[in-house]
């Protein structure tokens, strides 16, 4: 009778003891889960700030432009007109650019990002990119090729793709010095494509590696001729690849 009795008290306190490990084991996560959300809003609001800041920026920019383009119009200077005219196609054109990157990173934080595969023609994509960002290249002079020996028919989300290398020739363009060069370069690689951008530019510091790919490290650098950015193009590059 007594051993019955031992018997059962002692897997009462058996169960007792795994019933309080798995609660303490749920509370641990729950606790975990918690940091991690804390940790991701703050890295969102974070980077909703320098995103703000650089868009408010933009739009100062266009305000002050279009005032000097209205003065011209007044007083019928077709010369002062055209080049303010220019100067704010470039600024809209750069902005539209940082909405659509802003737009695609929100759409893949939500998870709610679809690809859409197609054949594309790798020299006709590159074609457009480099005709998209002919005036940051004109002021530097620079030479850029793009290279595929193989005519290569690539099977892609165009839209991402298109992303992707803008941003990687972008960047190139931003860090190169006047009469520099930039290749985009392109090879097979068993079933798979490998596409290389590279250029004789500046480069990046050890310090500035570690944070490229950090969204609470955003310290966009100031590219050779004074040129500012967000950092978001990397950081969409880095999750579409």
């Amino acid at each position: 009778m007594v051993d019955s009795r031992e018997n059962y008290y002692s897997s009462n306190h058996e169960r007792l003891l795994q019933q309080f490990k798995r609660v303490l084991e749920q509370d641990l996560v729950l606790i975990q889960s918690n940091k991690a959300l804390q940790k991701l809003n703050a890295d969102k609001n974070l980077f909703l700030s320098v995103l703000a800041h650089d868009l408010k920026s933009s739009f100062v920019a266009l305000l002050g432009l279009s005032e000097q383009l209205k003065e011209g119009a007044e007083i019928n200077e077709v010369e002062k007109i055209k080049r303010y005219a220019t100067a704010i196609h470039e600024v809209s054109k750069n902005t539209n650019f940082l909405l659509d990157d802003l737009l695609l990173w929100s759409t893949l934080q939500y998870g709610k990002l679809k690809v859409n595969p197609q054949n594309i023609t790798f020299k006709t994509l590159c074609s457009q990119i480099l005709e998209e960002l002919k005036s940051q290249t004109a002021p530097k002079s620079l030479e850029i090729t793009c290279n595929d020996p193989e005519n290569l028919l690539l099977w892609a989300d165009e839209s991402m793709l298109k992303i992707v290398l803008r941003n990687l020739v972008t960047n190139a363009i931003k860090f190169s010095n006047p009469g520099g060069k930039i290749r985009i370069d392109s090879e097979t690689q068993d079933a798979k494509v490998l596409i290389t951008v590279s250029d004789n530019g500046i480069g990046m510091t050890p310090d500035t590696l570690k944070k490229l790919f950090d969204v609470t490290q955003i310290d966009s650098q100031t590219g050779t001729l004074g040129e500012k950015g967000t950092g978001l193009g990397l950081l969409l590059c880095k999750e579409f690849i």
